[in-house]
């Protein structure tokens, strides 16, 4: 017989990040893994890490990227200029989750 590999348990945002993480690393560079760790540490998961995958919906997710664009504009310490940055990855996270089949579609498309 043979072993048919079970699919990850994943059902929060911080451990669809976790198993995104493994299979993202190694397809970057040096410098790009080291930012986009930072951007994912500092701006993804403080906001979005203990949601369970099933609440986490498109509002929620225009809500953050609304507040982080005002913070930007406002040019408050602590905002980070490129949001869009921010939405890219997130969006590249939970494609993610949609092909492990965790999640059944993307909200932040």
């Amino acid at each position: 017989g043979y072993t048919v590999k079970d699919k990850p348990t994943v059902t929060t945002y911080n451990e669809l990040v976790k198993v995104w993480w493994d299979s993202y690393k190694n397809t970057v560079k040096p410098n790009t893994r080291q930012s986009m760790d930072g951007l994912v540490r500092v701006h993804l998961l403080p906001v979005f890490g203990d949601y369970k995958l099933s609440k986490l919906t498109t509002p929620i997710l225009q809500q953050q990227v609304n507040k982080w664009a005002d913070k930007a504009n406002k040019g408050e310490k602590g905002a980070f200029a490129n949001y869009s940055l921010l939405h890219n990855m997130n969006k590249r996270i939970l494609k993610y989750g949609v092909a492990i089949q965790v999640i059944q579609y993307n909200p932040a498309n």
